[in-house]
């Protein structure tokens, strides 16, 4: 398969590799942050039995990349609170 770099050159700097993976994670967590944040503000209205517990996963997946979210953990926390009741309010409601 051979090399990355040329048999005669020198290997790249493991510095960069480095400050370009921490780059690399730093967005990619962001970007799963805000996916939170998306599914946490859907799930208040539609769906939050389904939306809060992904949200919250997103939020865990971001924390593991290095990115904190503050918002989309309240939000999903909240969605899950507010689905669970919507779905008891559904039962009593059926069940007169």
């Amino acid at each position: 398969m051979g090399l990355p770099w040329h048999e005669g050159d020198e290997p790249p700097d493991d510095g960069l590799w480095h400050e370009l993976e921490e780059d690399w994670r730093r967005y990619e967590g962001e970007q799963v942050a805000l996916s939170a944040v998306r599914l946490g503000f859907i799930g208040l209205f539609l769906f939050g039995v389904v939306l809060g517990p992904w949200a919250l996963a997103r939020v865990w997946q971001a924390e593991g990349l290095g990115v904190r979210t503050n918002l989309g953990e309240v939000l999903g926390w909240v969605a899950t609170y507010v689905g669970l009741m919507h779905g008891a309010f559904l039962a009593m409601y059926l069940s007169v």
